[in-house]
């Protein structure tokens, strides 16, 4: 997911907590090993926030999946390893 972009925009929590948030549920439900790694780019400042404040809520096994990249270069650097 390249983030490069993207402003914190209250109006948007409704996609995120409603249909988004269904959609998600229901893939991984039904299809928990369906996403190996998640490789997160160009994320704003906002973004390691808001992962600090949500990981501890996640299930360990997703947390680890998940990899926070400030820039395409660290990308490449984890997508390699």
């Amino acid at each position: 997911l390249d983030l490069d972009g993207l402003k914190l925009d209250p109006s948007l929590v409704s996609i995120v907590t409603g249909p988004y948030r269904i959609l998600w549920a229901a893939c991984y439900t039904n299809y928990p090993e369906w996403i190996n790694t998640t490789l997160i780019v160009n994320c704003p400042p906002f973004m390691s926030l808001l992962w600090k404040a949500i990981s501890p809520l996640l299930p360990e096994r997703t947390r680890n999946k998940v990899r926070i990249c400030s820039n395409s270069s660290e990308a490449k650097v984890v997508a390699r390893s």
